[in-house]
């Protein structure tokens, strides 16, 4: 719905200027009307050098509409709105309140705010039969076609703006009538449209001037090659625009644009690329206004430091956006129900209407009304619990997810150190009250770096998961393997004495020194070298385990490696 609302805002605030009244403040405020799309900064600037105590009532009012609408360019869209509906509800003259309803109307549906929206467009309606003006008709037809914009009715959107196409005579209207059809083909994935239709499109838009109608159309074309499995084209499009963008200050649009180049690059696996602009988003645009943008940000960043190995930030980049995807998740499911609401309200108040001016209503009629509103209560109630176990199930996966990677090494698919660590301590803790053996083996590859440097890591990540999988074919269900870093591993065996410890780290040995290298196209030998120890020296003690493991493993390596060694006595004794 983030996109919605994008385009809802930069896609309607585009055409239509005032006629001169007279010479003077007239001419400063037509120029300020002209130029408040294709230069919004020069039109603000203008209507600053404006004498407000010198306007008479008709030039307060276009001014007070120009002021309100440059509030609403800025992105501060509360007080635009405010000023707008201010203007709306006071002001004597139809054509600016006509054209106050229609920014109103635009703003309230970007903002989900149905019931206001589904009010205004009833009063846009009636305003509309004081109009004669075609400009000021023209423009209320472009705030209707936003509307269904926003709700989704997307054929009655594009239907609406090819007739508008097809009678206007105003070439802003057309232009904007364009854009509005052209983003309905891509929500309604029309096979007709091709690229020539968009660049058209941007083409006669920028011979108006209206640069930021050309640069909606680009985003449109820049979604429709991303829907066409084509990213190096939109970042190309996108790449050659972007100044142009950046130059409007329009903060809505830029940050929109810069979300649709990051899904370029990430559709075409170069996250490096993406990743400046997915920072240039976190950095200096408001998460709370531009929360999609904000999404697929921290969504590339989590794959590039996925990539990168840096999993624990991958991890901090990958919960904010699984936040933020809730958030539009959450989002589109209110936005649905909100509609329909909204429009069951209307229809309610539409048919009490009804029934007040005709007095036909029959008592049956009244019956079938409350039971088709309480099913339309039961649906909602059935919806909403429905949405809520969609988002339970979601979430609980989400939760799994996050789990297993904050304690699995990836490589490997075992424990890794942290986990590790966590779960020896809880076995050992058992073993040590209900007074079971339990051994302690750490092991690591020999010669492991040499096997990178001469083969690359590709096929020393290959090694690493070959002899995990060997190690685990031997032991048992409650042996508890992790990786401690690098290429050394370690395993815990509860209720196992030293006897059966050796003769499983020897089971082991041998299997890893057992593995074929061929798969690999390369022929090398993969060993590793063993070291054991035993509560009866070390105790229960994670700590002492290891370190006389560790000692044992020292001794094994420098017999010669490829052995098994266990920890006696404060000497290490081969098995």
């Amino acid at each position: 719905m983030y996109k919605l609302f994008i385009q809802a805002v930069f896609l309607f605030l585009c055409f239509f200027p005032f006629t001169v009244i007279a010479n003077g403040i007239n001419d400063v405020l037509k120029q300020a009307d002209h130029l408040r799309t294709s230069a919004p900064d020069e039109s603000a600037q203008l209507l600053a050098s404006i004498p407000v105590e010198q306007l008479n009532e008709k030039q307060q009012a276009i001014y007070s509409f120009l002021k309100a609408f440059s509030t609403l360019m800025k992105g501060e869209t509360q007080n635009g709105i405010s000023q707008m509906e201010a203007l709306a509800n006071n002001t004597p003259f139809s054509d600016i309140r006509t054209r106050a309803l229609s920014s109103l109307l635009n703003s309230y549906s970007g903002l989900h705010e149905w019931n206001k929206a589904f009010t205004t467009i009833e009063l846009l309606r009636h305003a509309m039969v004081k109009i004669d003006d075609i400009n000021i008709k023209d423009y209320a037809a472009i705030a209707t076609i936003s509307f269904y914009t926003n709700i989704q009715e997307y054929s009655s959107a594009r239907s609406h703006a090819q007739l508008l196409i097809e009678t206007t005579s105003n070439d802003r209207t057309i232009c904007s009538a364009m854009n509005k059809k052209l983003y309905a083909d891509i929500k309604l994935s029309n096979s007709n449209i091709t690229e020539y239709n968009f660049k058209e499109a941007i083409s006669f838009c920028q011979s108006l001037g209206e640069t930021v109608l050309a640069q909606a159309i680009v985003t449109n074309l820049a979604q429709y090659y991303i829907d066409q499995k084509q990213p190096q084209r939109a970042q190309k499009i996108l790449l050659e625009n972007i100044d142009t963008v950046k130059s409007l200050n329009f903060q809505s649009l830029t940050s929109f644009f810069i979300s649709l180049l990051i899904e370029a690059y990430e559709g075409s696996g170069n996250l490096e690329s993406a990743a400046p602009y997915a920072e240039d988003i976190i950095n200096n645009y408001s998460s709370d206004d531009f929360y999609y943008s904000h999404l697929v940000a921290f969504k590339v960043l989590s794959q590039l430091s996925e990539r990168n190995k840096n999993y624990q930030e991958s991890l901090v980049f990958f919960k904010k956006f699984k936040a933020l995807e809730k958030r539009d998740f959450d989002d589109k499911m209110a936005q649905k129900l909100a509609i329909q609401k909204a429009k069951i309200d209307r229809d309610n108040q539409l048919k009490l209407l009804n029934k007040e001016n005709k007095l036909l209503m029959t008592q049956t009629e009244l019956v079938a009304e409350r039971t088709r509103n309480t099913q339309l209560l039961l649906t909602c109630t059935v919806l909403l619990l429905g949405i809520a176990i969609i988002w339970l199930i979601k979430s609980r996966i989400t939760h799994k997810m996050l789990r297993k990677i904050a304690q699995t090494d990836e490589l490997t698919g075992i424990c890794n150190r942290h986990y590790f660590t966590s779960q020896a301590e809880t076995s050992l803790n058992y073993c040590q009250k209900t007074r079971q053996e339990v051994s302690f083996i750490v092991f690591d590859l020999d010669h492991f770096k040499q096997v990178n440097d001469n083969y690359g890591h590709q096929v020393g990540d290959w090694a690493l998961k070959q002899a995990v999988l060997a190690v685990q074919k031997m032991c048992r269900a409650n042996d508890i393997i992790g990786r401690l870093g690098g290429e050394e591993f370690a395993i815990l065996l509860p209720g196992c004495g030293t006897d059966k410890a050796n003769q499983l780290a020897e089971s082991c040995r041998q299997a890893i020194a057992n593995i074929s290298t061929s798969e690999t196209g390369h022929q090398f030998k993969i060993t590793a070298s063993f070291g054991i120890s035993h509560n009866a020296q070390a105790g229960y003690d994670l700590d002492k385990l290891f370190a006389c493991a560790d000692q044992a493993l020292y001794r094994s390596k420098e017999s010669g490696r490829n052995k098994v060694y266990a920890y006696q006595d404060e000497v290490a004794v081969p098995s």
